[in-house]
């Protein structure tokens, strides 16, 4: 696969994606299925179980709530299988191999669980509700973005175009809890709209917050929480304002 190597990079290997994903995750997860998916004991749980492998994580497993992660989704079908018969938290190092990507191996766990925790939290909360184990696995794999679910074009194309499925499933799922309940859709944005509203009026007072690109504030909360000078130029002395700011991740919904 042509992009698989920089979507791994970006997300699998990525130290950044630990604080990253879970922020994003938590976002599409509240508007998807409501605030309370996050702000629940489930929610807890979801993150212990990711955690421990422990039961509640051997029955998500086994009824398909985990195979639709970005980083499930890199991995091999006897990976995936090793991974839940040995469902104790650690990293087994049985070589010199495996003590050199000690490193490596653990963010990639670490970023495994993150995305995990949300899925599963997903999970135990339908369950607890009376869901089947099948509705529960597809609540919990339809919570943030199914990676496992895509059409054959898309399949092809985005062998060479990174995580062109990734936005087509998450603004389809943006778009289905719209079309199904525009009244509840509005109400789970309510807290996204307000976050953007506040944050823009922080950052007014820094003139230099204009200086930041207009991408950046589409995928991101954006808190100034500075301003900085360059260095006088040689010839005129001239010195540059710029801003000094915070990102926390809107993830494909706030965006």
């Amino acid at each position: 696969r042509l992009a698989q190597p920089l979507r791994t990079g970006a997300t699998t290997y990525n130290p950044a994606f630990v604080i990253i994903n879970p922020i994003r995750d938590a976002m599409t997860a509240g508007f998807n299925k409501g605030w309370r998916t996050v702000l629940s004991p489930e929610y807890v749980q979801g993150w212990t179980a990711a955690l421990t492998k422990n039961a509640r994580f051997g029955e998500a497993a086994s009824d398909g709530a985990l195979m639709s992660g970005i980083i499930d989704s890199f991995t091999s079908t006897k990976d995936l299988t090793r991974v839940v018969a040995r469902r104790t938290w650690g990293i087994p190092v049985d070589s010199v191999g495996d003590v050199a990507k000690f490193v490596p191996r653990l963010i990639r766990e670490i970023n495994t669980v993150s995305e995990r925790a949300t899925r599963i939290a997903t999970y135990s909360r339908m369950k607890n509700q009376g869901a089947t184990g099948l509705q529960a696995a597809i609540g919990a794999r339809d919570v943030t973005v199914d990676f496992a679910k895509s059409g054959n074009v898309v399949k092809v194309i985005n062998q060479a175009i990174p995580f062109l499925n990734a936005g087509v499933q998450g603004a389809a799922n943006t778009l289905r809890v719209m079309r199904t309940n525009p009244k509840q859709a509005l109400v789970r944005a309510a807290p996204l709209v307000a976050g953007s509203v506040l944050f823009d009026l922080w950052n007014r007072r820094f003139d230099s917050s204009n200086l930041i690109p207009d991408y950046e504030y589409r995928n991101n909360w954006i808190v100034v929480i500075g301003e900085g000078k360059t260095a006088p130029d040689p010839k005129t002395k001239a010195t540059e304002t710029y801003p000094v700011y915070l990102k926390i991740p809107k993830g494909p919904t706030g965006a």
